[in-house]
C-alpha cells in the first residue's frame, strides 16, 4: 500500500510552476548572450566614431545684435504703447520678426548674386555652386529652381536667429562646412544687410510720416 509520504511527493511533482515574467525572460536572454551583446555594442560605437570622423568640420560664426525698438518705427502700435506706458511688442514677437526678415528673399537674393571665395578655389563661386546645387546651363527654369533650393538650404541649414534668454540680445548664427572664412563673410554680409534694411525702413517710415503731416 502506498504511504502518505509517497503521496506528498507525487503531488509536489505534479505542481505547475508559475510562468516567467516577460521582463525577467528578456533579462535572462541578454545575460545568456552577454558577450554577443557587448560585441554588437562595441561595433556600433566604433562605426559611429568612424562616421563622426568622416563628417566635414562645421564652423559657426555668431553676431550679437541689439535691435532698436522705438515708437517711431513701430507705427500705431508703438504710439499706443507709449501712451499706455507699456510695451506691446514682446521679445518673442521681435525675435520672430527679425528671423523672418533675415531669411526673406530681399536679404538672401543679393547673397546668391555675389561671388564668394571658398576653400582653395582659384575662382570665386556662387552660393549655388558652393551648396552643390546642379543647374542646367541656359535654362531659366533650372536656375529659378536652383535659387529656390539654395535659399531653402540657407534658411534651414545655414542661418539661425535666436534671442539670448540671459541678455535679451538677438544672436545671428551662420554655420558652414569646411571654410571658416566663408562663414565669417556670410555672417558679416547678413548683419550688414539687416542693418541696411533697418535704416531704409526707418527712413521710409519717417518720410511717410512727414508726407502725412504736410
Amino acid at each position: 500500500m502506498p504511504t502518505i509520504g509517497n503521496g506528498e511527493n507525487m503531488s509536489n511533482a505534479n505542481r505547475i510552476s508559475p510562468p516567467e515574467s516577460p521582463l525577467r525572460s528578456l533579462l535572462s536572454g541578454i545575460w545568456r548572450n552577454k558577450m554577443l551583446v557587448l560585441a554588437i555594442t562595441g561595433l556600433l560605437f566604433l562605426l559611429f566614431c568612424l562616421y563622426a570622423l568622416m563628417q566635414p568640420r562645421q564652423y559657426t560664426a555668431r553676431v550679437t545684435l541689439l535691435p532698436q525698438a522705438t515708437t517711431a518705427n513701430m507705427g500705431l502700435l508703438g504710439q499706443i504703447s507709449s501712451l499706455t506706458g507699456t510695451s506691446m511688442i514682446s521679445d518673442e514677437s521681435r525675435e520672430e520678426l527679425y528671423s523672418k526678415i533675415i531669411k526673406s528673399d530681399r536679404i538672401l537674393d543679393p547673397l546668391l548674386d555675389r561671388k564668394w571665395t571658398y576653400l582653395d578655389s582659384p575662382q570665386a563661386m556662387s552660393l549655388i555652386e558652393i551648396l552643390g546645387i546642379k543647374v542646367k546651363p541656359e535654362n531659366e527654369q533650372s536656375l529659378l529652381k536652383a535659387r529656390y533650393l539654395a535659399k531653402q538650404a540657407l534658411r534651414l541649414n545655414v542661418i539661425s536667429f535666436v534671442r539670448d534668454r540671459m541678455t535679451g540680445y538677438m544672436v545671428l548664427g551662420v554655420t558652414v562646412a569646411r571654410d571658416p572664412a566663408l562663414t565669417r563673410d556670410l555672417a558679416n554680409a547678413l548683419s550688414e544687410a539687416l542693418d541696411l534694411y533697418n535704416r531704409e525702413y526707418r527712413g521710409n517710415r519717417a518720410s511717410k510720416q512727414r508726407d502725412y503731416v504736410e
